[in-house]
C-alpha cells in the first residue's frame, strides 16, 4: 500500500516542478527548447548550436555566422539544409516586429535556410508579417516548433 502512495506523491511533485518550470519560462524559451527538442530527435546526427536556454547542444551560435546578432539556434546538417532559426512570439511580432525582421536580415549567410519560428497561435501573424517585410530575395521559411523540420 506504501509503494503506491509513495509513486502518486512522485508523480506529484513531478508535476509541480513541471508547473513550476513551466511558470517561469518565457514563451519565447519554451518555444525554443521545444524546437531544439524537435530537430534533435529529427535529426540526430546534425549539429546544434543553442542561445538562451540550458540544454545538451554542441555549443552556443555565437560567432557561427559572420554577423553582430546572435541567432536562437543553428543547425549543421551534412545530409540536408542548415538553418538558422530565431524563434519569436506573438507578441514579438506585434511589438518589436522591426527588431525580427533586423535579425532575420542580419542572419542571410551562403548554405543556410532562415527560418522564423513561432508557437502556433502565431503563425498566420507570422506569414503575413514576412510577405510584408522586404528582407531579400531570399526565402524566410515561417515554422512551429514542432514543423521546422519540415524547412530542411
Amino acid at each position: 500500500m506504501v509503494l503506491p502512495q509513495l509513486a502518486a506523491a512522485g508523480a506529484v511533485a513531478y508535476g509541480g516542478v513541471k508547473a513550476v518550470e513551466y511558470l517561469t519560462t518565457s514563451e519565447h524559451d519554451r518555444a525554443l527548447k521545444t524546437t531544439y527538442k524537435h530537430l534533435e530527435s529529427t535529426v540526430p546526427d546534425a549539429t546544434l548550436f543553442v542561445d538562451h536556454i540550458d540544454v545538451d547542444a554542441d555549443g552556443n551560435p555565437e560567432g557561427v555566422l559572420d554577423s553582430d546578432r546572435i541567432p536562437d539556434l543553428i543547425l549543421h546538417n551534412q545530409r540536408s539544409a542548415n538553418l538558422v532559426v530565431e524563434v519569436e512570439t506573438g507578441d514579438s511580432l506585434r511589438n518589436a516586429g522591426d527588431e525580427a525582421r533586423a535579425q532575420l536580415q542580419a542572419f542571410r549567410s551562403p548554405g543556410y535556410r532562415r527560418v522564423l519560428v513561432v508557437p502556433e497561435d502565431a503563425s498566420e501573424l507570422a506569414k503575413r508579417v514576412i510577405h510584408d517585410w522586404p528582407i531579400d530575395d531570399e526565402t524566410t521559411y515561417v515554422a512551429n516548433p514542432s514543423t521546422v523540420s519540415d524547412a530542411l
